[in-house]
């Protein structure tokens, strides 16, 4: 077992901070509900989440009733508690005691339960009480404890049956096993068991609606790639899953009170209108497949290579495994491997001709540069003969002189002779070279060893700009399996986080983009150890950004709304745009001002001495549209 406290201290807190499980409890806080709620949740995994809520409570340092309060436990392999009276009243138990004997939460004067802290942290004493304890009503030997079979249903997704009646607990069972989410009241632990009075209604859980609109397209993506007739079957069951969805949402969005879940609940509800239509689109696609495959079935060859059914006239012979379009591009492939291009000359060269340096410039190429290396360096160094002249210049400048110009002329012959050589070289063959040279290159060269850790060297300019390309499967393809190929890993998930950043900003359907994002770079992101705690936090990120985002939408907000979107822009500091904050505290001075004016004139004092408005005056008396000064007058005529 495995027990989980959060709420609404100061805003949201997780304090076990469990990713898989994040986003799950956060779904509970909806801000207009009150009162206490017990869930129990069965989950495809074989875990079984009993959930107990408190509705209606203060944050610290707050006024406004919105926060909530959570506990759950979560039962592994298949096991369940069949006593949820006896599971809810102990859970009833335990929060009071926490509540009177322990600091976390208090009850104020005015009879509402308000947090002490900011964090559940601040006490961790008090909330370890409580986990400690939670288990004990499932060891205790008051509870029994069974196994899932065959007469459990899989249920609707995000269907949540609920009851707020008393019912007996053999009904409860009964709906246990039809459906994964049941909601039950405290009042069926207070009253007696009525027959006429066993009524349930259905709701829907938001976060388990969204995590299957995930899984729906991460599973259509690859068929909308390749429709095969073979996914037609699949097809129809997915689609006969979204249909039911839908009806549960026409039916229960029109009843939900609170404006923020119902335009959550709407959102939702537009992505699975569009899902029907993707999925009938492919479905008709695949139809058409089967069609022209039923055909041509008698006149088709398997293609291994594509993994397509194509005309005969497409292969070579019938004994033929690969098409003819497969074996050019093999072929093609094979020339590729077998040849390469100098990035000095730009010829075309077998890869024999390429075996001295093991990269991209040939061997002929190679020597050349050396070559002229070792003249340049040669021609700075003195030589002993520079030094004997210079010593004999200095003791006999006459004949040294003469020397000196003889050697000059022998000079220029040599050098004219190698200018010479050097051209016949670079007409000869390309694979051809003199050994002599080559010897005599060989030992100012690097090793082949260095040449090829050279080689495999990563550029961090090339890598990044691949990666400002967002060509992140070249970037992948550039440094794996190099050396020091672990210390770009950073440089790497950063731009791979820009990416995302830019499409939560840049799209509308951000979730959909995101998942093919995903499924596209899936051997990037298990390189630079992009997991599943990064896409909750990404997804996060994205939820929180278009709340932000719908808020400042708005027309009219109110102080909660402000106070939200404030909330969320500190959660991502500095990552939202700066003017947001300016944007809501400007929202927020219009609110106030409103306000104080709205107070003023309901506070305003009536003027006694003026009389009522009338149609029509008596003769001596002021009309209601008079001046002031006119009324005195008059008054004074009276007098």
């Amino acid at each position: 077992m495995r027990t989980y406290i959060y709420g609404v201290p100061q805003g949201f807190d997780f304090y076990e901070k469990d990713v898989q499980f994040t986003d799950y409890f956060k779904s509970f806080y909806i801000s207009s509900r009150r009162g206490r709620r017990f869930l129990i949740n069965r989950k495809e995994n074989g875990e079984t989440i009993y959930t107990y809520l408190r509705y209606g409570m203060k944050e610290v340092c707050r006024q406004p009733q919105h926060a909530f309060f959570g506990m759950s436990v979560v039962m592994e392999n298949g096991t369940y508690c069949p006593d949820f009276k006896i599971v809810l009243e102990y859970f009833e138990y335990l929060f009071e005691r926490f509540v009177t004997e322990h600091s976390v939460i208090k009850q104020n004067e005015e009879g509402v339960l308000e947090y002490t802290v900011r964090k559940f942290e601040e006490r961790p004493d008090d909330v370890d009480w409580l986990k400690t304890n939670l288990p004990n009503i499932f060891t205790a030997g008051r509870t029994r404890t069974e196994h899932y079979d065959s007469s459990f249903a899989m249920g609707s997704l995000g269907q949540v049956v609920s009851f707020v009646k008393p019912i007996g607990e053999s009904q409860l069972q009964d709906a246990f096993r039809k459906y994964t989410w049941l909601s039950i009241s405290s009042d069926i632990v207070d009253k007696p068991v009525l027959k006429e009075e066993t009524s349930s209604q259905i709701e829907l859980d938001l976060q388990e609606l969204i995590q299957g609109l995930h899984a729906f397209n991460a599973f259509l993506l690859p068929i909308a790639a390749n429709p095969t007739r073979e996914n037609a079957r699949d097809l129809e069951q997915i689609y006969r899953k979204v249909s039911e969805i839908l009806l549960n949402l026409s039916r229960y969005v029109p009843t939900i009170e609170d404006a923020e879940e119902n335009a959550a609940f709407r959102d939702v509800w537009g992505k699975y209108e569009s899902l029907s239509g993707i999925i009938k689109g492919l479905y008709e696609r695949t139809n058409s497949v089967a069609d022209d495959m039923r055909h041509d079935e008698a006149e088709t060859q398997y293609c291994y290579s594509c993994k397509r059914n194509k005309p005969l006239s497409e292969f070579e012979s019938s004994e033929a495994t690969i098409c003819k379009e497969c074996q050019k591009k093999k072929q093609v492939e094979e020339r590729r491997l077998s040849s390469r291009v100098c990035v000095k000359c730009g010829k075309t060269k077998p890869v024999s001709a390429f075996s001295q340096t093991g990269g991209d410039v040939c061997n002929t190429c190679f020597h050349k540069n050396k070559a002229k290396e070792k003249k340049k360096k040669d021609e700075k160094k003195e030589s002993p003969l520079e030094k004997d002249l210079l010593e004999l210049l200095r003791k006999n400048k006459k004949i040294c002189l003469g020397a000196l110009g003889v050697l000059c002329i022998f000079i220029c012959f040599v050098l004219a002779l190698s200018i010479l050589g050097s051209d016949k070289e670079e007409e000869s063959s390309e694979v051809e070279t003199n050994p002599t040279s080559a010897l005599i290159t060989f030992d100012a060269s690097p090793t082949s060893d260095s040449r090829h850790e050279a080689d495999r060297e990563i550029d961090e300019k090339e890598l990044q700009r691949l990666l400002d390309a967002e060509a992140f499967s070249d970037a992948l393809a550039y440094v794996e399996g190099k050396p020091k190929a672990e210390t770009f890993k950073g440089q790497m998930k950063q731009a791979f986080e820009n990416k995302l950043w830019n499409i939560i900003v840049s799209s509308k359907d951000q979730q959909d983009k995101i998942s093919k994002f995903y499924i596209l770079n899936r051997d990037f992101m298990e390189f630079i150890g992009f997991g599943e705690e990064d896409k909750n936090r990404w997804e996060g990120i994205c939820k929180d950004y278009n709340e932000v985002r719908n808020i400042l939408a708005k027309k009219e907000i109110s102080q909660r709304e402000i106070d939200r979107g404030k909330t969320l822009l500190r959660r991502h500091n500095g990552l939202f745009s700066n003017d947001w904050n300016k944007r809501l505290n400007d929202k927020e001075k219009v609110l106030k001002d409103n306000e104080k004016a709205s107070r003023k004139g309901s506070e305003r004092p009536r003027n006694t001495d003026t009389k009522p408005t009338s149609t029509s005056t008596q003769p001596g008396e002021p009309s209601s549209g008079a001046p002031k000064g006119k009324k005195i007058e008059l008054k004074k005529q009276e007098k």
